[in-house]
C-alpha cells in the first residue's frame, strides 16, 4: 500500500497546489476515488485546499477530505449534511477506512462490532471487505469464522486529526524526557565501571609491586642465611679437624716442636 499510495498521491498534491477554487474539489475528489490513495494528509496540508472552507459551497469538499483522512462511516452517517453525497465506492472506502480505524484501537474485533460500525449486515460481506482490506495491505490478520471475529496483526496508520497533535507531542516529549534521564544514567555507570577498573587496575598494580618486594627481601634473606652457613663451615670446622689428628713419635718432640737427632 505504501509503495502504491507513493506513487499515486503526489501528482495529485502537485496539480492542486497549481490550482485555486473549485479546480481544487474536483482534484480532491479524483483523489478520494482513487483506489490505491487511503492517507490524503499531505493534501489537507496544502493552502490551496484549506482555502476551501471559507466558502459554503466548497466547505463540504474540505469537510469530505477530512472525513477521508481520519473520518468513519459512523461519522458520515451521523452528519450527512456536512458532506456532498456519496458514490457507493466511495462508501466501501470509507468503509475500509472505518476498518482500518478498528484495527488500529482492538487487537480483537468482533463481527458484531464491524456490522455496527460499518452498517453492513451480511457476514459475508464483512469477509469480504476484510479480504478486500487485506488484499490492498490496509491490515493484516486472521478470520476466526466459527467465533466470529477478526484478530489483527498489523494495520496501517490513519492521518492524525489536529486535535490530537498536542497530547501525542506531550507523550512524545516525555518519551525523549525519559530516554535522555535513561542514557545519563548509563553514562553515569559506565563512568563508574571505568573508575573502578582504573582503581583494580592501581590495586592490582600495588599488590604486584608489594608481592616483589616480598619476593626480593626473601631472596636476600636466604642468601645472608647461605652465606653465614658457608661462612660457619670454613672457620669451625678446620679446627675440629686438627683436634681429630694424630702425630706418630715421641710426644716430648711434640711438645718441644723440635726434631729429635742423633
Amino acid at each position: 500500500m505504501d509503495s502504491w499510495e507513493s506513487r499515486s498521491l503526489p501528482p495529485f498534491v502537485e496539480a492542486a497546489s497549481k490550482l485555486q477554487g473549485r479546480p481544487v474539489v474536483d482534484i480532491i475528489l479524483k483523489t478520494i476515488n482513487h483506489p490505491n490513495i487511503f492517507v490524503f494528509g499531505e493534501m489537507l496540508d496544502l493552502p490551496q485546499v484549506q482555502e476551501l472552507g471559507a466558502n459554503a459551497e466548497t466547505k463540504p469538499y474540505l469537510n469530505l477530505l477530512e472525513l477521508f483522512a481520519y473520518g468513519t462511516y459512523g461519522e458520515f452517517m451521523t452528519n450527512r449534511a456536512n458532506y456532498p453525497s456519496l458514490t457507493p465506492p466511495q462508501i466501501a472506502k470509507l468503509q475500509m477506512l472505518t476498518l482500518v480505524d478498528l484495527a488500529n484501537k482492538q487487537k480483537t474485533i468482533l463481527y458484531s462490532a464491524l456490522t455496527r460500525e460499518l452498517g453492513i449486515d451480511s457476514v459475508r460481506q464483512i469477509e469480504d471487505m476484510i479480504i478486500e482490506c487485506t488484499y490492498k495491505g490496509l491490515i493484516r490478520g486472521k478470520i476466526d469464522q466459527r467465533n466470529q471475529r477478526l484478530t489483527i496483526q498489523f494495520a496501517i496508520g490513519r492521518d492524525v486529526r489536529p486535535a490530537q497533535l498536542p497530547p501525542m507531542i506531550a507523550t512524545l516529549q516525555s518519551w525523549v524526557h525519559a530516554s535522555e534521564e535513561f542514557l545519563k544514567k548509563i553514562e553515569e555507570q559506565l563512568k563508574s565501571v571505568d573508575i573502578s577498573r582504573q582503581q583494580r587496575g592501581k590495586h592490582d598494580q600495588d599488590l604486584k609491586t608489594q608481592l616483589d618486594e616480598m619476593k626480593t627481601r626473601v631472596r636476600f634473606q636466604m642468601e645472608e642465611e647461605e652465606m653465614a652457613a658457608v661462612a660457619a663451615a670454613t672457620g669451625g670446622g678446620g679446627r675440629a679437624g686438627m683436634e681429630g689428628l694424630e702425630f706418630e713419635g715421641d710426644g716430648d718432640e711434640r711438645r718441644r716442636g723440635g726434631r729429635r737427632h742423633r
